[in-house]
């Protein structure tokens, strides 16, 4: 029989780990609480860390609280490490008809009204050839966008100067996934 302590343990680490993959997949609107998630993440694993070491030395039966520390340190590494490009890669591809309508929108007005057009949901990197930015994870610091981009010019070295863009990956045909830090 399980104690109500380790209960808490184990539906809590699950409970984070349905939200952060349900957070990281789903809308595109939440963009800045998806970057501070991550300190969050951090926050969350250093107490139900705490609480598993805890559980070692509380609990008689010591398999159920080893079990928990590295189910914690398991779902710590997918939510720090994992989530941010593979919950991109998902999001990207669940929501692609609002990136690819937002982009002809876009695209169908004149140059000096593009950024207008975008309406605070994406942003104009480039005019020619056409960038198109879509935020996805802003933290502090440093920021994950999702970026439309024809000419591929966001994966080559020798690119021009993009500010603050530190990596990028290639998603899908234009697509690509664009790693900013100040």
């Amino acid at each position: 029989m399980m104690s109500k302590f380790m209960r808490f343990i184990y539906s809590a680490t699950g409970t984070w780990l349905i939200f952060s993959v349900l957070l990281f997949v789903i809308n595109h609107r939440i963009y800045s609480f998806r970057g501070l998630w991550l300190i969050v993440c951090l926050f969350i694993a250093l107490v139900l860390s705490i609480l598993s070491y805890i559980a070692l030395f509380k609990e008689k039966r010591k398999l159920q609280p080893v079990f928990a520390i590295i189910l914690v340190l398991a779902v710590s590494y997918f939510s720090l490490s994992k989530l941010m490009i593979g919950g991109t890669w998902i999001h990207f591809f669940l929501n692609k008809s609002y990136y690819e309508s937002r982009l002809k929108q876009v695209s169908a007005v004149a140059e000096e009204e593009r950024e207008k057009s975008c309406r605070g949901e994406c942003y104009i990197r480039s005019q020619s050839p056409l960038q198109v930015g879509f935020h996805y994870a802003h933290g502090f610091l440093n920021w994950t966008d999702i970026v439309y981009d024809p000419s591929g010019s966001v994966t080559k070295k020798e690119r021009p100067n993009y500010g603050y863009l530190v990596a990028s990956e290639h998603l899908t045909g234009d697509w690509y996934i664009c790693h900013f830090s100040d």
